[in-house]
């Protein structure tokens, strides 16, 4: 009997001995496989005349978190950029905080445009594909260009944030926007707004207003405000009030901006004078 309890006991030791060594295995395994996703994001151009270049931003500065009064928090991704200018930026100086090199620094933004382009922090094997884009796109070949960033969002696995797939395929849509290629960049825009459908209402908000702006880009208001207000709606699901407020403000004040041009006015102005004369 003794003897019997004796190999139980061996043989549970040496069990729990091997699903403890196949455990950290498994672990060493999942970690080394598991490329590194930092915080913060990467600035890659400023604006001359900017809020940024007024804040004495510069290219490679790294950011990683943002003041005002007493709200703060941290970046993690391009959206989150995107959401404090639009939300925060209005109520007065943001102050940003992160890194140039090995030295902590701070940038204070006054309210305006921002006039920032930024990347994620990416990981060197996401880095190397991303950087191919953007030689691409900077020589002019931007359907390539866009081809190389859809390829790193195919390379992205399960330890990557949510969004940065959806940032990759964004810019792709964005690029192809910025060479007015419209069909292709239309087609690349419902791609990244099917796939973040479950990425929540505020980051799909973002996403439908960037797609929102390129057809106010191109004259076609009746998409525009189609598009503005399903990002409004979106946007109103995650409760961020004054974000909607200040996209409907934008939103309109940009457009009759753009719709009013010289030949409009040529038209309108003997109109209204005949209008004066009828009413005299």
């Amino acid at each position: 009997m003794r003897l019997h309890n004796l190999i139980i006991s061996a043989v549970t030791f040496l069990l729990l001995t091997l699903l403890a060594i196949g455990q950290t295995t498994a672990g060493q395994q999942q970690t080394a496989a598991s490329p590194s996703y930092k915080p913060g994001v990467v600035v890659e151009k400023v604006t001359a005349n900017s809020a940024a270049e007024k804040a004495g931003l510069q290219e490679g500065d790294l950011l990683l978190s943002w003041v005002r009064g007493d709200a703060k928090g941290q970046i993690e991704s391009p959206f989150d950029v995107s959401q404090i200018e639009i939300e925060q930026g209005p109520r007065g100086a943001v102050t940003l905080e992160g890194v140039r090199g090995t030295e902590k620094r701070t940038w204070i933004f006054a309210p305006g445009d921002w006039g920032l382009k930024i990347r994620p922090n990416l990981p060197p094997n996401l880095l190397s594909l991303y950087q191919e884009g953007h030689d691409l796109a900077k020589a002019g070949n931007l359907t390539q260009a866009a081809e190389r960033w859809r390829a790193a969002a195919g390379k992205i696995d399960g330890f990557a944030p949510a969004w940065l797939r959806l940032w990759l395929l964004a810019h792709a849509a964005d690029v192809l926007a910025e060479g007015r290629q419209w069909k292709d960049a239309d087609a690349a825009y419902e791609e990244v707004i099917a796939q973040g459908a479950g990425a929540g209402p505020e980051l799909k908000g973002l996403l439908l207003r960037g797609w929102a702006a390129t057809f106010r880009q191109r004259g076609d208001w009746a998409n525009a405000e189609k598009h503005y207000q399903k990002a409004a709606e979106e946007i109103q699901k995650s409760g961020s009030e004054s974000l909607l407020l200040q996209r409907r403000s934008m939103v309109w004040v940009s457009q009759l901006c753009s719709m009013v041009t010289w030949p409009m006015l040529k038209s309108i102005i003997p109109r209204h004078r005949q209008s004066s004369k009828n009413w005299q």
